[in-house]
């Protein structure tokens, strides 16, 4: 006859259950955090160089 402990079954569901709720508030917390910035016009245009090489040297000297 075995012995099922289900008093160490009870600890780690709760272990679970708090590390996930706490993943879901620190998510929910980044989702406000994000939702509040807001994008600012600088009045600059950035432009960027595509190479089809792989080459540091040649990338480097089409951009001169």
């Amino acid at each position: 006859m075995t012995t099922e402990f289900s008093f160490h079954k009870r600890w780690l569901y709760i272990a679970i259950s708090h590390l996930l709720s706490c993943f879901v508030l620190l998510t929910m917390f980044y989702a406000v955090y994000l939702h509040r910035n807001e994008s600012v016009w600088v009045g600059k245009n950035f432009y960027f160089l595509v190479s089809e090489t792989e080459h540091l040297e040649a990338g480097a000297y089409d951009a001169q």
